[in-house]
């Protein structure tokens, strides 16, 4: 492959910002906060003179096709073939690249997807068409044939084995077929099969997934139908392949799945290039955790996080059989993260507490002022809209002689933390010197209850 041809056309530049990745120039160089790990101040070069980058808090450092395969965790081979895509630059070895696995699993993935379209009496794909009755029959079908899911039995094995030979289809390690038949759901990022999974409709099953083991793949950094070529500003982030394909049947098409909750920050990292990130993970425990975890890393990315929860179901698929939501109520479905927080019940004030103390501390690190702004505001006017208690019958002391209460205590905090700067300056503009005392002592007793009288209904 001509590397040294991809380094001289491809623009270091325009691959580092493609990523979601703002530069400031600095004389002849650009610099940014470690596309590779968390930091405060910038340790990111990129030298265009010479289409070179340098991080020196991670080590990483090299040329344009090295930045994309540490992005993507990738070879060095495979991040410039992603390059010679993207920007149309012509292959050396176009005819050894057919015989290569990937290639392989490409004809593969489609035969055992002709096999499931083909066969609209089996098991496998009656599920389907009852797990996604919400979808109609020929879109059913093109959403089978994209996203390439197959049929895998006996027979299809056996079908595989005559024309290919045991021994490749034996290197794919598929799983056993005796007694077994199984959805195949290839694993596909930037259009390419990383390795395959197969789901079995046997709900009383020991394994439900089964993922094809194959030596050296690890699915820990992949994202599935991520794609680095999207253009895309906005992303919707799934917990399973079900639920991508689920928001994708109802005309969802920039969604992907982070295979299951083991998010890693290489992993998050990839979503960096969205500006907007609606989280749809489950609504069990381990799921709730996982949106609040990856919410924090997005947020402190300087992104816009809303939460899609689909309570009371746990699945997507769910949701929408049941009306939750379609594609034209979706939007008004998610909710901003911060609007979130402070607006769900909580089974004790200690919970209470402390999520929205975690969430004033997150929003505090956000480096961006104007994202800052958005959620402060938003918090802002979540108390705004809560009724206020009748202040009349109270007096300031009564008031002060019951800050030991936690509620109370949650009350000021928002009024000493949770507004946002310039609000606040505007709101004690109200209570200048020129005012009299019980003016004031109203005042803030009106600010406290504005907390209070939402901390109670919570």
């Amino acid at each position: 492959m001509n590397f040294d041809k991809i380094k001289s056309v491809v623009s270091i530049v325009d691959v580092v910002q493609s990523y979601g990745i703002t530069l400031k120039k600095v004389g002849k160089q650009y610099t940014s906060l470690s596309p590779f790990q968390q930091e405060t101040k910038p340790s990111f070069f990129v030298l265009p003179e010479k289409n070179i980058f340098k991080c020196f808090s991670s080590g990483h450092g090299g040329d344009v096709i090295k930045f994309v395969a540490l992005k993507e965790n990738v070879s060095y081979t495979e991040a410039a073939r992603i390059l010679s895509e993207r920007y149309n630059i012509p292959l050396d070895e176009a005819e050894k690249y057919k015989k290569e696995p990937t290639h392989f699993k490409r004809q593969i993935a489609t035969y055992l997807s002709n096999k499931l379209v083909n066969t609209t009496n089996a098991e496998e794909y009656l599920y389907l068409k009852k797990r996604f009755s919400f979808i109609a029959a020929d879109d059913l079908n093109n959403i089978v044939k994209k996203f390439m899911i197959g049929l895998w039995n006996k027979q299809v094995r056996q079908d595989l084995i005559t024309l290919y030979g045991e021994k490749r289809i034996r290197y794919l390690r598929f799983p056993k077929t005796e007694n077994n038949s199984f959805i195949v759901l290839p694993i596909i990022e930037n259009r390419k099969i990383i390795t395959f999974m197969f789901r079995t409709i046997h709900e009383d099953a020991e394994y439900k997934y089964i993922y094809s083991a194959e030596p050296d793949k690890s699915l820990v950094d992949t994202i599935y139908n991520y794609d680095v070529h999207d253009q895309n500003i906005e992303i919707y982030v799934t917990e399973g392949i079900f639920d991508t394909i689920a928001l994708y049947g109802i005309g969802i098409k920039n969604v992907v799945s982070l295979l299951g909750l083991n998010i890693s920050s290489k992993k998050l990292s990839k979503l960096n290039k969205y500006t907007v990130v609606n989280l749809v993970l489950d609504t069990d425990r381990s799921g709730y955790k996982a949106s609040l975890k990856a919410a924090q890393y997005f947020m402190l990315q300087n992104k816009v996080v809303y939460l899609l929860l689909n309570t009371p179901y746990k699945d997507v698929d769910e949701a929408i059989k049941a009306n939750v939501y379609n594609k034209e109520t979706i939007s008004t479905k998610k909710q901003l993260i911060t609007t979130h927080i402070y607006t769900r019940r909580y089974r004790t004030m200690e919970s209470e507490i402390q999520y929205k103390q975690w969430i004033k501390k997150v929003i505090n690190s956000i480096s961006d002022k104007d994202v800052r702004y958005l959620y402060n505001r938003s918090i802002y006017e979540v108390l705004k809209q809560w009724k206020r208690q009748d202040v009349n019958s109270f007096d300031l002391k009564q008031l002060l002689l019951s800050l030991t209460t936690s509620s109370l205590k949650l009350a000021l905090s928002y009024i000493v933390d949770v507004i946002d700067e310039r609000e606040r300056y505007n709101m004690l503009q109200h209570a200048s010197s020129d005012k009299t005392e019980d003016e004031i002592n109203k005042y803030i007793i009106d600010l406290i209850f504005y907390g209070l009288g939402f901390s109670q209904c919570s």
